[in-house]
């Protein structure tokens, strides 16, 4: 859970501890709001910090990235409200199936356009020229 998750958590436990009940609805409230406004796009910059963070963000070899102990990054998964590690969705993904690496190459198929992991491209070009 990131930094605003534990602190809303944290929160949320001492207005039900003292009852407060309209600080528990104030909380919630806020909670709402910046998820609608996530939702709807309308949180500025949001979009563009999304982009740094998959520009710069460490990849593994499981379809995620982690800050790698960076305090800008870390920062920025906590404005995102991401966990870390992060899932990547699965369009930035080698679609050979079961594979977990991110996107690399690109080509032109007889069954349409692939894109893959330099492994996968490797394997396409090789059958490519086999004639298979």
């Amino acid at each position: 859970m990131t930094e605003y998750g534990e602190a809303a958590e944290r929160l949320m436990g001492k207005a039900l501890i003292t009852g407060d009940g309209q600080m528990l609805k104030d909380i919630k409230m806020l909670m709402d709001t910046r998820d609608a406004a996530r939702e709807e796009g309308r949180i500025e910059g949001i979009g563009a910090l999304e982009d740094m963070v998959w520009q710069f963000a460490y990849k593994n070899d499981k379809g995620q990235i982690h800050t790698g102990g960076l305090s800008v990054l870390e920062n920025a998964f906590d404005v995102l409200d991401w966990d870390e590690p992060h899932n990547a969705p699965d369009s930035m993904l080698c679609d050979e199936p079961g594979c977990k690496q991110f996107i690399s190459c690109g080509f032109p198929t007889e069954s349409g356009y692939r894109r893959t992991c330099g492994k996968h491209y490797v394997v396409a070009e090789r059958l490519k020229e086999k004639g298979k």
